[in-house]
């Protein structure tokens, strides 16, 4: 699927979700998707159903820092660094393997049950290894962003 295909399938497998929003992203995913208005404030307004859990992994940079900022009130945020994986999954449907090619939005959806625990999955292995947004400090954030610069002018 492309582009509006791939935000209208976003939208659904948000609205969907019954318990569980869980989103992994790049340091271009908050920038590129929370940019159009039906998905942000559909996420923002599923922060406020109180029986709906939403956790979201995406690489913090000095370009995305104040999407994340945003979020981390209504939702819980953590930090990944080099982080190149994209995808969504409730607790029926995912949607996957989202590559951001300059204006091109393309993605694989899946309701199979074997598909959805996979990324489920992976979802959880990420979320338990990587650190919550709260837990990092002004000082600490800084120095991620210094080391990620550092480390990128190196290659």
């Amino acid at each position: 699927m492309h582009n509006a295909e791939v935000i209208n399938t976003l939208l659904q497998v948000l609205s969907n979700a019954q318990y569980r929003i869980d989103i992994c992203g790049n340091s271009k995913f908050p920038s590129k998707i929370l940019s159009f208005y039906s998905v942000n404030s559909l996420l923002l307004s599923s922060g406020k159903r109180t029986n709906t859990r939403q956790r979201y992994i995406f690489e913090i940079t000095r370009e995305n820092i104040d999407y994340c900022k945003k979020l981390i009130k209504k939702i819980e945020l953590r930090h990944l660094d080099e982080n190149e994986a994209n995808f969504a999954v409730n607790e029926r449907e995912c949607l996957g393997f989202i590559t951001m090619q300059k204006e091109t939005l393309q993605a694989t959806y899946s309701n199979m049950k074997e598909v959805v625990e996979q990324q489920q999955s992976v979802f959880e292995t990420l979320w338990n290894k990587f650190l919550r947004l709260y837990q990092i400090t002004k000082k600490q954030l800084r120095f991620i962003l210094i080391l990620q610069s550092r480390w990128r002018e190196r290659l």
